[in-house]
């Protein structure tokens, strides 16, 4: 089809209009200091201490992101934010070419681009610098593609694929929606009837898949490192669903459920209106919102419920492209669509904070965000200071426990450590790089053995954890090797530090008891004077093995009974488990791991018992089993 260009005047105003405000409304300027609230500025942190300091990601450390993420959050450490900057330049460029191209380039009519436009900007709110970090190129790269498919034309496929190949790099989940986009348009094309059709998907599958390799293998220096990348991605992945999952509520479950009906209901409806745009909108771009509902009916808290919404609002701004608007009919079932998706999205993304919503989505903010980045020299000046008065001393590790440390190295079992950027500590980053992200066997024992070979001298621990967790049974293959390895060095207020033994306190675990057990039965922990291990084996059973592939496991929770005292509740993760833990002590205060630590402990938090329950128990079989060990 000729592409022919916008002719009226006014037609012209309204078409750069859009454009303006949507690359306003896109700006992807971010930067980051470190902050004691919350964990993700910590992995922000992490993911550009790694960099900085030539840590390759799949071979040195693992996460979900993608080894080139940093660059979307930069923290002011060697290069990096300068390097992030360029390269959100170059993000914002491209978006910008892929809109004027759509805007100019493909002789849409003015009111389907004005509802793309709608649509579209709904979704700059997942660019927020308070937010997980935006794949703006992957935006770039949908839009182009589907571009491609109402006006075909080989620059802009070469380029949407030259672009999906290169999501591996940024995300680990944009790498599985650009790899099932790539799918679904391969089928879309073997489909097709059209003449090269078949050739084409030949084409689709292979640029993309080219691109990953040679650029991963480029960033990441060797197959094997790609090989640990891709593995670890997967357990990460897999193993939220076990650790990670949250009621989800009726609000949140009605809106999602409406929202998903909305959806199919459209592009079902484009079967009687033009069945190619059918097949290519159903088989190409519905599997990502599927896949990001996952995310939202997983951990449906605003952060990745907004990731579904921002998709879905994504794929229908590209609908709103294919559908003609030449009868008043059509330009009825549109306004009803705004209408009900605007409300669904005010109801569960915007209803906490409607000012602030409204302020990025009108896109006053770029100009001073964009005058700050032109104005380096005083930005990096700026965050030098504002990074020491966002740390303030109560944040910091102790004075005395900063003295001990000095340049040794050290490695951070709590949660947020972000401080060791404030302190310019020698910080040496676990494995996997948040001890709470340990949610498979393989990851926590990736940070077992790294404890085991090299471990730094110094560990930090501040007897934080999230999701009322115990830290042992969080990670116990991690903390059996840190009992191993590790005696206390100083208590402070708010941490405990740990300093590496000349050798291990023992060398192996031998069983003493095994028996079978079911959830909500007490077991009975053997009185000793010496610490008592055990573990848990229980496999998932149907219907865990259904929700982990569709949906979450609900949580479980282990019940601990002290000898003396008020018994505690704490949320496990089962399949972790498997390694051992110590059970007759579980401390649950920071003088009470000092004790445990201690080279000859005098204990006196001792648990009789111990018991696993909660909705998340009818997913694994029943009866489990169950070992007590003991050191020798």
């Amino acid at each position: 089809m000729i592409e022919s260009q916008p002719k009226s005047i006014w037609s012209l105003v309204g078409r750069w209009t859009l454009l303006v405000y949507l690359i306003s409304a896109f700006c992807p300027f971010r930067y980051c200091i470190p902050s004691p609230v919350g964990f993700d500025n910590t992995w922000f942190f992490a993911l550009n201490y790694a960099a900085a300091h030539g840590l390759v990601m799949g071979h040195d450390f693992f996460w979900t992101y993608g080894p080139l993420t940093y660059l979307l959050l930069p923290f002011d450490i060697g290069n990096n934010l300068a390097f992030g900057f360029l390269t959100q330049a170059a993000l914002w460029a491209l978006f910008g070419l892929s809109i004027w191209l759509l805007f100019f380039k493909s002789g849409l009519p003015l009111l389907n681009l004005s509802i793309f436009s709608f649509f579209l900007a709904l979704t700059c709110l997942n660019f927020h610098q308070d937010l997980y970090p935006g794949n703006l190129l992957l935006w770039t790269a949908v839009i182009l593609i589907a571009h491609h498919h109402l006006r075909p034309g080989t620059f802009r496929l070469s380029l949407s694929l030259f672009f999906l190949g290169l999501m591996p790099l940024f995300a680990f989940s944009s790498a599985l929606i650009a790899a099932l986009i790539v799918a679904g348009f391969c089928l879309e094309r073997m489909l097709s009837a059209a003449q090269g059709a078949k050739k084409q998907a030949i084409f689709v599958l292979f640029i993309p898949l080219l691109t990953a390799v040679l650029s991963l293998r480029l960033v990441l220096g060797s197959f094997s490192a790609i090989s640990g990348y891709m593995r670890s991605g997967f357990e990460l992945g897999s193993g939220y669903a076990f650790a990670m999952s949250e009621p989800i509520s009726p609000i949140t479950a009605t809106v999602v459920c409406l929202t998903i009906a909305l959806f199919l209901s459209i592009v079902l409806s484009l079967q009687w209106v033009d069945s190619a745009h059918f097949r290519f909108f159903f088989l190409v771009l519905t599997a990502p919102i599927f896949f990001e509902l996952r995310h939202a009916l997983v951990r449906p808290d605003i952060t990745h419920v907004l990731q579904f919404f921002s998709m879905t609002a994504l794929i229908l701004a590209l609908v709103a492209l294919a559908v003609s608007f030449a009868r008043t009919q059509m330009k009825d079932i549109a306004i009803v669509v705004v209408l009900f998706f605007s409300t669904f999205w005010l109801v569960d993304v915007a209803g906490g904070d409607l000012r602030e919503t409204f302020t990025l989505l009108s896109a006053i903010r770029t100009p001073r965000v964009v005058g700050k980045i032109l104005h380096f020299s005083e930005l990096r000046h700026e965050l030098q200071i504002e990074g020491y008065a966002a740390m303030p001393a109560a944040a910091r590790n102790e004075p005395e426990i900063t003295k001990i440390v000095d340049n040794e190295s050290v490695g951070f079992l709590s949660n947020i450590y972000s401080n060791a950027f404030v302190e310019n500590l020698n910080l040496s980053l676990f494995p996997v790089i948040e001890r709470y992200a340990s949610y498979t066997p393989f990851l926590d024992q990736r940070n077992a053995d790294w404890v085991a070979s090299q471990g730094p001298r110094y560990l930090i621990f501040d007897a934080g954890a999230l999701d009322q967790r115990h830290p042992w049974t969080d990670a116990p293959a991690t903390w059996l090797e840190v009992y191993r390895w590790y005696d206390t060095r100083l208590l402070g207020p708010r941490n405990l530090l740990l300093e590496r033994r000349s050798s291990p306190r023992f060398r192996r675990l031998e069983p003493v008891k095994q028996f079978k057990v079911i959830f909500g039965e007490r077991i009975t922990v053997p009185r000793s004077d010496a610490p008592v291990f055990w573990k848990m084996n229980c496999p998932l059973g149907v219907e865990g093995r259904i929700r982990a592939l569709a949906y979450a496991i609900p949580r479980v929770s282990m019940n601990i009974v002290p000898e003396s005292g008020a018994s505690t509740i704490h949320r496990v993760s089962i399949p972790v488990l498997q390694s051992p833990s110590i059970g007759n002590y579980l401390p649950t205060a920071l003088s009470q791991y000092a004790q445990i630590f201690e080279d000859r402990p005098k204990v006196d938090f001792v648990i009789s018992s111990i018991e696993f329950s909660g909705p998340g128990s009818y997913s694994y079989k029943n009866p489990c089993e169950f070992v007590f060990l003991q050191a020798r």
